[in-house]
């Protein structure tokens, strides 16, 4: 049988391989950041290929080349615009399709073209000028460990904590991933992950996102400017691409996040219209279905299918719409005795056994228009519906087991949003001055119903519609060509209590000469705190009055980089930053539950009644980040952050650690890629991650075991820290080329030393000792996925 499988993959490779070096199309359309006009006459030139391959656009700014198979920097320039260059990667089967945008120079001089050395990682918004980059699927694609994930992926960028390898959650800068946000084509999602254990929650063990969809996006991690709100930690700011409008064709892989077949194309070339899409499905799934075959079973089957599609209609030069869709559903049954069996996680012996049943669904449709309303007017409408629903019900037996298993945690919540959104861009005659506005109004329907064994009554039941209405604007002035500058308002009114919440904000840009920038950033920010928190009941089972009147969290932050590229592949960056949170939803008793600590390894959403708008916090740090972009074959990505996370206890007015509180971030990214010849191209790239573990507060052994329940040590509050987390990871793997197609075979090998970093300590009362649950022990992920074309008819 082995022999079988060896001759076919060998068969594989020669019908891959046989051709000779080959040249594919290259098309696409340049456009301006600031309007979206095509941008005719501008240059593109694909650096380093011999003899050189460029092009100049139309009139209507599309082009169209043809170049060699592999990696490759795309430079792009035109009078009057900065030069932008970008990495692609062209493969046999796939004729790739761009749309990029040149940024207006800040001045400009009667046939003279605007030349900077361009930095990579400026994030695609213009108004984004301190706490952001922009990132793109080939690095996602690049960096080990990342599993197609792009939470996992911005964990080796500056400020950002590891703290769960089952989950993607992430801490930005030793905040809550409560606070993270995601956005796809400008429309917020709740949480566009499979496994979703609460709403509220940001986090899951596999991205319903595919990241095969999605073009250069920005990441934003503080002082982001009006037009981004309801968020106190970090937005994702995802672009999905637009389908091939010249050709079908098809990719299919298998890996971490499922079995997927995807497709693109024109559904009418006249009429410019396009679509793209992609369906995955649950490889263990799949095996359980095989494994019954032989009468065996796997102890534990995680389910998950997802779909995502665009669709696409440039109506004219003018006028686009657009439709874009994200729906999944997710399921798995989790026995805590099963973990150490052919699990990739570990848990030491407990006095207890534990299921878990948790099934998770969510959807997204939004459709969007995009036009002119006059030459220097734009208008963006969007209308959209939100999805997520939530079955978790957690049960426990004591061993030996001598009795029947014990319901101690039931949710059963489903939350619908309906939103309304209009942005209207403006320019004026000076070409320095901008101004962006838009109205935002969402609308809310949750049925939840929560159980919990440490109450005699439902935490949630009910069934409420509520709104929230949000407005913005913003203006940009450009002072000069080094100076830039913006100013705007952000606000909010939640009408279920009359809460509100103003925020300004404001940013600064001096470039000193072509090699140094300098970037202030900062304002209020305010999040709504997770929904099902408003109708909380209280000790009397009635609705909890406090939990009902709950305001916005508040944040001011205020971000200063520095930024030295001393060349096009080279850059030096470093940020200081400071947050001060306030009015944070927290218990009014002293050592009570603060939303700032929350996400630290609950798997569920816990409701709290009696929380008040009273907590206060603090994060500060400084990030280092030395980045060499991917030219020569090679990448290398080093960041590294000193950083202190602290909350104040209202009653006690003492600060503490909050439980993100590492101290210390450090993260070494690298990789190459070698080409053989033309036809074959190996690719290898290690990482490693050491950061500052999680802190938590020990309890009292004495007094826990003499009253058979858990008490804390409160002289001792979050005083205690995990061992460091060090994870080594690496990816390696070979990139065919043949006459049709391109196949890539991949295998990530996660945590290849088989360190058991420690991911909680829980006491057991019942065996009077610790039990320590530890993070993912070595795991080898093989990915295969491979790319053709659909010949026209």
């Amino acid at each position: 049988m082995f022999r079988r499988i060896a001759l076919l993959g060998l068969l594989l490779i020669a019908l891959f391989t046989s051709a000779s070096a080959q040249m594919v199309p290259l098309t696409g359309r340049i456009i301006s950041t600031t309007n979206k006009e095509a941008i005719p006459d501008a240059t593109l030139f694909v650096v380093g290929t011999n003899p050189p391959i460029g092009i100049t656009t139309d009139a209507h700014g599309r082009f169209s080349i043809n170049a060699p198979v592999g990696r490759h920097n795309l430079r792009v320039s035109c009078i009057g615009y900065e030069t932008k260059e970008i990495e692609i990667v062209l493969t046999v089967g796939r004729s790739e399709y761009l749309e990029l945008s040149l940024e207006p120079a800040s001045y400009t001089l009667d046939g003279v073209e605007i030349v900077r050395i361009h930095d990579k990682s400026r994030p695609i918004q213009p108004l984004l000028y301190a706490g952001a980059r922009s990132f793109s699927v080939e690095e996602a694609d690049r960096y080990a460990g990342t599993l197609g994930d792009p939470a996992r992926m911005v964990r080796s960028f500056a400020g950002v904590m590891p703290i769960n390898d089952s989950r993607n959650e992430i801490v930005v800068r030793g905040n809550s991933p409560l606070g993270v946000q995601y956005r796809m084509d400008g429309i917020e999602i709740p949480n566009p992950n499979h496994f979703n254990a609460g709403i509220g929650m940001t986090a899951g063990q596999v991205t319903a996102l595919n990241m095969n969809l999605v073009t250069n996006s920005d990441f934003m991690m503080g002082g982001w400017q009006a037009l981004q709100g309801n968020a106190l930690a970090a937005i994702f700011d995802l672009n999905l691409r637009k389908g091939n409008p010249h050709q079908h064709q098809m990719r299919f892989q298998m890996g971490y996040n499922g079995l997927e077949i995807m497709s693109e194309g024109p559904i009418d070339k006249k009429k410019q219209l396009t679509y793209i899409a992609s369906y995955r499905y649950s490889i263990p799934e799949l095996m359980s279905y095989a494994m019954k075959l032989f009468s065996k079973e796997m102890a534990t089957v995680p389910k998950y299918q997802d779909l995502t599609t665009k669709l696409h209609w440039q109506l004219n030069d003018e006028h686009q719409l657009s439709l874009i869709a994200l729906m999944g559903t997710s399921g798995i049954d989790i026995q805590l005795s099963n973990l150490n069996s052919g699990s990739t996680v570990e848990v030491e012996e407990t006095s207890f056994d534990q299921l878990i049943k948790l099934r998770s669904q969510l959807a997204m449709v939004g459709l969007t228009y995009q036009g002119q309303l006059s030459p220097q007017t734009d208008l963006k409408a969007t209308l959209s519906w939100n999805y997520n629903k939530v079955d978790m019900k957690v049960d426990t037996v004591m061993l030996p087991k001598t009795s029947d298993w014990k319901m101690i945690y039931l949710d059963r919540s489903r939350e619908h949003k309906l939103s309304l959104t209009a942005d209207v861009h403006h320019r004026f005659s000076s070409q320095r001055d901008q101004v962006y506005a838009g109205l935002v109004l969402d609308h809310y329907l949750l049925n939840a119903y929560n159980l919990s064994s440490e109450y005699p009554f439902p935490l949630n039941d009910l069934r409420k519609g509520f709104g929230l209405l949000r407005a913005y604007a913003q203006y940009q002035h450009l002072f000069s060509e080094r100076i830039s500058s913006t100013i705007g308002l952000h606000n909010m009114y939640l009408p279920l209590n009359g809460s509100y919440s103003i925020e300004p904000r404001a940013a600064l840009e001096y470039r000193i000469g072509s090699q140094h920038t300098l970037g202030l950033s900062g304002g209020l920010y305010a999040q709504l705190p997770p929904h099902t928190f408003f109708f909380v009941k209280d000790s009397t089972g009635e609705l909890d009055p406090l939990s009902h009147s709950l305001g916005f969290s508040k944040s001011w932050h205020i971000n200063l980089s520095y930024n030295y590229q001393w060349n096009k592949d080279w850059r030096l960056k470093s940020e200081l930053y400071y947050q001060s949170h306030f009015e944070i939803p927290t218990e009014d008793r002293a050592y009570g539950t603060s939303l700032l600590n929350y996400g630290a390894g609950e798997n569920n959403m816990e409701r709290i009644p009696g929380l008040k708008n009273i907590g206060k916090g603090r994060n500060y740090g400084v990030e280092l980040t030395l980045e060499k972009y991917f030219s020569h074959n090679y990448f290398l990505l080093i960041s590294g952050t000193l950083y202190r996370s602290l909350y104040t206890d209202p009653i006690l007015q003492q600060e503490f650690s909050t439980a993100f509180d590492g101290k210390y971030i450090l993260n070494i990214t690298g990789g190459i890629e070698h080409p053989f010849n033309k036809k074959w191209t190996l690719f290898a790239a290690p990482q490693v991650a050491l950061a500052g573990g999680l802190r938590y507060t020990p309890v009292d052994e004495a007094k826990s075991i003499a009253q058979h329940k858990i008490i804390y040590q409160r002289d001792q509050w979050m005083a205690h820290q995990l061992p460091a987390y060090l994870r080594i990871d690496t990816r390696f793997g070979v990139r065919l080329y043949g006459p049709k197609a391109t196949q890539e075979w991949g295998i990530d090998l996660v945590n290849i030393t088989n360190r058991k970093n420690v991911a909680a300590k829980m006491y057991d009362v019942d065996r009077q000792r610790y039990v320590t649950q530890y993070h993912f022990t070595f795991f080898p992920m093989i990915t295969y996925r491979v790319n053709f074309g659909v010949p026209s008819k």
